[in-house]
This record gives C-alpha cells, sequence and structure tokens, in this order.
C-alpha cells in the first residue's frame, strides 16, 4: 500500500469510532476504484455518504465532486467531504464540507422528515 494511501486508511480508521456513537455498525468500505460509494459504511444512514481526505493541499471542487459522485452510485442524496485538519488530533474536530444548499436541504431532511429523495445536482 503506498504511504498516501496508508495516511488516508489511518484518518478513516481514527473517524470510524466517532462514527459508531451514531451508527453502531459503522465500517470502513472496501477500496472500490471506480465503483466506490464512500469511505464509511453507516448503516440505515439513507441520507449522506463521506468522502474523506487527509491532504495538505485542498482542492474542494475535486474532492466535492468525488463526493456527489459517490453519494449518485450509493442511492443517496448527498455527499459529505470530511478533510483532516492539519496538527488536529480529535475526530470531532476535523472539517466537513458541503454545499450551503445540500446542508440546509439535509437539515430540512432531519427536522422536518423531508422523505429521502436521490437527485444529481449540476455543480
Amino acid at each position: 500500500m503506498s504511504a498516501a494511501k496508508q495516511k488516508g486508511t489511518r484518518f478513516e480508521s481514527s473517524l470510524l469510532p466517532l462514527h459508531r456513537q451514531y451508527w453502531p455498525e459503522a465500517s470502513r468500505s472496501p477500496l472500490a476504484g471506480a465503483a466506490d460509494v464512500g469511505d464509511l459504511i453507516l448503516p440505515g444512514n439513507r441520507l449522506f455518504i463521506t468522502q474523506m481526505k487527509n491532504r495538505v493541499k485542498m482542492n474542494m471542487k475535486e474532492w466535492h465532486g468525488q463526493a456527489q459522485a459517490q453519494a449518485l452510485r450509493a442511492g443517496v442524496s448527498y455527499g459529505l467531504v470530511i478533510h483532516k485538519r492539519m496538527g488536529v488530533t480529535a475526530p470531532e474536530s476535523q472539517w466537513a464540507t458541503t454545499t450551503v444548499g445540500d446542508l440546509y436541504e439535509m437539515f430540512c431532511a432531519i427536522e422536518h422528515g423531508v422523505p429521502w429523495r436521490p437527485r444529481v445536482r449540476d455543480e
């Protein structure tokens, strides 16, 4: 495994216990290449996937595009990018990024029970 993949695996693994507080059966997704559907499997979550990044140089447009493509393949509505804050180890203190529109739609879906709906969005 390359050094970059090892770094990514460590980051994903460091976030798994936090995710298990909310999804007790959460697990890391197997590597799937072009068929990737997110970095963690969150059983019962029909709203979003997580795309995790541990890189010094950020490329939010590319990462968000990857997350949206993975969400579409997974049959969920949203892709959420979770990325490493350099020098910060606490899992709950890492960054999470999505569009403002997607964020508000997720809040409404949770608060008002808006039905899940897969959709494609042009970015």
